[in-house]
């Protein structure tokens, strides 16, 4: 029997959807986050019963064993799934809880991470080799989606500027949306068996930031541009945003890798999940957030602010 679904993320874009798939299949599902229950929107508290909150922040070790303390747990949480901190040390994070919850007899781990970072890799890589190399014996599977259609959401200089900022020149990527994801996510969380492998979750189109600009366009009424950036300058554009120093350069980098072409090959690749929704239903049915802004921004440069960068 399956036994507590963990969630860390939060009520986020694919935690959320996640624990409403297992919530609606009667599989008791905690939400971890650093508001605790207080996360967990009040109609899905009333419901679903089994579904519960406990307060966790991976930057605090103190708050590590609140889930599996916590005084609702219907059932001993039996699989846990890894949303990685935005933080420069990601493995230094997550490691010691990884091991904890393994003390406490977790079997299971699903670690959503990215398609263009192998085992091994910067970040999200060195958790996954963690997991398969670890010498654990434990159950794991790697979620490795391209970016999210609803990152689009946060980058304000759509509504303030009309143009979007990138450093992927003419790369052509999937984007995926969170639906997919948390669809191809409730398998491994609760299926009698894992295989221990990588998952690549692609949306059912290649695009470029072009396309994107062009499909904006037509949705909106109002021209939007791509403006292309060296790795260097998006680099720069971030740390004024205050992305930490460490961190920059990295998400710079997923930039320069997409424009390489290597969200390209892993389209065609074979074994991929192939997700429904194509972009034009995300932006029509979230055409209002791209409105435009009463006011322009008046930054120092050209598309470097963000409502809130998801990582």
């Amino acid at each position: 029997m399956t036994g507590t679904i963990l969630l860390t993320g939060g009520w986020g874009k694919t935690a959320s959807r996640i624990a409403k798939l297992l919530s609606a299949k009667g599989i008791p599902v905690q939400i971890a986050s650093r508001k605790g229950a207080a996360a967990i929107p009040s109609e899905y508290k009333s419901q679903y019963s089994s579904l519960t909150g406990a307060i966790f922040d991976w930057t605090d070790p103190s708050t590590h064993a609140n889930p599996f303390n916590a005084t609702n747990l219907v059932a001993p949480i039996s699989a846990v799934y890894l949303v990685p901190p935005a933080v420069p040390d990601i493995i230094g994070a997550m490691k010691p809880f990884i091991d904890l919850a393994i003390e406490q007899g977790v079997k299971r781990f699903v670690l959503m991470s990215g398609a263009g970072v192998d085992k091994g890799g910067w970040g999200y890589g060195k958790v996954h080799e963690y997991l398969a190399d670890g010498g654990h014996k434990v159950e794991y599977c790697v979620l490795r989606p391209p970016w999210f259609y609803a990152n689009m959401l946060s980058v304000a200089s759509i509504s303030e500027e009309d143009i979007i900022v990138s450093a992927t020149g003419d790369g052509k990527f999937p984007m995926t949306s969170e639906d997919d994801i948390a669809e191809a996510a409730v398998g491994p969380l609760i299926d009698e068996k894992v295989l221990n492998n990588d998952i690549f979750i692609m949306g059912p189109e290649l695009l470029t930031f072009d396309l994107v600009a062009e499909k904006l366009t037509k949705v909106l009424g109002r021209k939007i541009t791509h403006v292309k950036v060296t790795t260097a300058e998006f680099t720069e554009l971030l740390l004024k945003q205050g992305i930490p120093e460490a961190y920059a350069p990295l998400l710079a980098g997923v930039d320069a890798m997409k424009a390489a072409g290597s969200d390209e090959k892993l389209f065609y690749s074979p074994g991929k999940v192939v997700g429904r929704v194509f972009i034009e239903e995300f932006l029509g049915e979230n055409k209002s957030v791209f409105a435009k802004a009463d006011k322009p921004w008046e930054g120092p440069l050209l598309g470097t602010r963000f409502k809130g960068l998801e990582l």
